[in-house]
């Protein structure tokens, strides 16, 4: 009993400290009902629901974006095989040991690389687009660069199913986005990712 009546006669002592710390700052008393308050603002911030995000279809300036990219990424392979690689038999090249190593280096600066670096690849910036992410943590709340920059684990997945969506001159892709919620292609899906205006085009 006694040691009950010392613990709770120190619990009272640090409440009434905490509270004249909150008075002699200026902070009105801090009651049960400011308190309610105070959470369920912060639940407001940290759950801000998919349909509020503004995501961009715009399939011209997207499909614009991947020709940019694309095209400097195949004719950097085109220029870098006729240096370094021995000519097939079917009119390509092939190049063996580190050297291969080179257009796939490239691949990842191009794409990932400069996500990592300026938010967005060469033509997303050109065009005004970038990508964004809406990853969630496992009991659904927003993950720590929710609509921020992808992580290099997201733009790396978004951008290895490239080929697939630019099957059929970006068909496949365009097919998906008109059909998402978001307006996603399959790389965005698998990522987590959306893409939106940059934040200098949305001013």
């Amino acid at each position: 009993m006694g040691f009950s009546f010392g613990q709770k006669r120190k619990s009272e002592t640090q409440r009434f400290s905490l509270a004249q710390d909150r008075k002699s700052a200026g902070f009105p008393p801090r009651t049960k009902h400011s308190r309610d308050v105070t959470i369920h603002f912060e639940h407001m911030n940290t759950n801000q629901t998919l349909s509020e995000i503004k995501t961009e279809s715009s399939i011209g300036k997207r499909f614009l974006a991947g020709f940019i990219d694309y095209l400097i990424i195949y004719t950097f392979f085109f220029i870098y095989g006729y240096q370094f690689g021995q000519p097939d038999g079917d009119g390509g090249f092939t190049i063996n040991g580190l050297p291969a190593l080179g257009p796939i280096l490239f691949w990842l600066l191009m794409t990932v690389g400069l996500e990592q670096f300026f938010g967005a690849t060469l033509g997303n910036g050109i065009v005004g687009l970038m990508p964004k992410s809406i990853k969630k943590d496992a009991d659904g709340q927003n993950w720590g660069n929710y609509m921020d920059k992808p992580t290099f684990g997201q733009s790396f997945k978004r951008h290895l199913l490239d080929p697939i969506d630019m099957i059929f001159f970006g068909l496949v892709a365009i097919i998906i986005i008109k059909n998402s919620e978001l307006n996603q292609r399959l790389g965005d899906m698998w990522a987590k990712t959306v893409v939106v205006k940059s934040e200098s085009d949305a001013k």
